[in-house]
């Protein structure tokens, strides 16, 4: 566990840029340990006070999805992510709509269900979204305008 105690360290460094770096380089070790050591981290990071952070956290749940299912699911992490679809920041948002959407097509057990406020909010902030951010929204927009005909 020596190995953990670098990123756990820069986790709580002051630039924003180390703690999201910190957290990325967390979520991509599948080692049992790691993955059980990092969803604490992850919830807390959901909340930073930096939207870079909270990006990097949105795709890290999809990440630690990727190594352990049914951990994620019982924990509260898809909740928290789908909190971070009200966040002020259209970057966060996007992130977090794209973990949800990843999250959704390899799960039986989740539901990806969008109200339709919450989508004219997607669409409304796309001008304010990078490209990548801007295609997410794309994408979604496209599954949720299939999904109510």
């Amino acid at each position: 566990m020596l190995p953990l105690l670098t990123p756990c360290q820069d986790i709580q460094d002051p630039n924003p840029l180390v703690r999201a770096l910190a957290l990325r380089t967390m979520s991509y070790i599948h080692v049992r340990e790691f993955v059980e050591a990092t969803v604490p981290v992850v919830k807390h990071l959901l909340r930073d006070p930096d939207p870079y952070v909270r990006k990097t956290a949105a795709y890290c749940v999809a990440k630690l999805y990727d190594h352990d299912r049914h951990m994620v699911e019982a924990s509260d992490l898809i909740d928290r992510l789908n909190g971070l679809l009200r966040d002020d920041n259209p970057t966060v948002v996007a992130s977090a709509l794209a973990s949800l959407m990843d999250i959704w097509e390899r799960s039986d057990a989740i539901k990806l269900t969008i109200d339709y406020s919450n989508a004219s909010k997607m669409v409304a902030i796309l001008p304010d979204c990078s490209e990548c951010a801007s295609s997410s929204l794309l994408v979604f927009s496209l599954f949720f305008f299939q999904m109510t005909r």
